[in-house]
């Protein structure tokens, strides 16, 4: 509580670090900067492009192999257990994982492209494929963690609804429609919501793979804040953006 009504009271003053010994109360000045300021505005952009995006995308995996693996086969609990490993890996060591497979020059990837005739593509180096280049990294570490409330979930239903089903002729798909996701849907929003808000908040891969660029083109908002705060050691303006994530974090949930 206390962390939080200090970061609102910082909210409102102008301190810089290097500059000034203690923080001068400026009033709603830090919010009004925010209104013009563009580059707060593409760092939002970024993060609300990212949360829904990776989002919806690790929803639909998720929730595909969780009803693929949902019966019994050899190997079953060994693919489950090879799968969910991602989601334990500290996200600083996902970032350096990808970072040197996304590496032009000595890179796994690069090497697999130029063996195909594809010379000279920097996926962390260009606007234009950087964030993807990111995506792809949540989703490999994230979509395992919806897979495993939703496997969760379907195992929770009773084999005697799948069984009345397809007695009464219903097919694999059928059921599916009007049996599983029914059943499962308010874990499967569960899922997305905190996916979404941890999402929207990314920071430690886009800050390993591209720290921010090129240019400001990965730049997210919990990024941006790191900046301004330990870079140009402005903490009143930082905390006012980190005010106004903890607002929209809670309108999404």
């Amino acid at each position: 509580i206390l962390p939080l009504f200090y970061t609102i009271f910082l909210s409102f003053t102008r301190w810089n670090l290097i500059r000034q010994k203690s923080p001068t109360f400026t009033g709603f000045s830090n919010f009004q900067n925010l209104l013009k300021d563009s580059r707060f505005h593409h760092s939002l952009l970024v993060s609300f492009f990212f949360m829904f995006l990776a989002t919806a995308a690790e929803i639909f995996l998720g929730t595909l192999l969780a009803l693929l693996l949902d019966r019994d086969f050899k190997g079953k609990g060994i693919i489950r257990g090879i799968y969910i490993l991602p989601m334990f890996l500290n996200p600083v060591a996902v970032g350096t994982i990808w970072y040197i497979l996304y590496e032009p020059s000595i890179g796994p990837i690069n090497f697999f492209l130029e063996s195909l005739g594809v010379t000279g593509f920097n996926i962390l180096g260009s606007t234009s494929t950087a964030i993807w280049g990111i995506f792809i990294a949540d989703i490999w570490q994230w979509t395992p963690f919806i897979f495993l409330l939703v496997l969760a979930a379907l195992q929770g239903i009773p084999g005697s609804l799948f069984e009345s089903a397809q007695i009464d002729g219903a097919s694999g798909f059928r059921i599916i429609r009007s049996i599983s996701l029914p059943l499962v849907k308010n874990t499967i929003l569960m899922a997305g919501l905190l996916r979404a808000m941890d999402a929207f908040r990314v920071f430690p891969k886009i800050f390993i793979m591209t720290g921010g660029g090129p240019g400001t083109s990965t730049e997210s908002s919990s990024l941006y804040i790191l900046k301004t705060a330990f870079r140009f050691f402005e903490i009143g303006y930082s905390a006012s953006m980190t005010l106004i994530m903890l607002v929209l974090l809670i309108l999404i949930y």
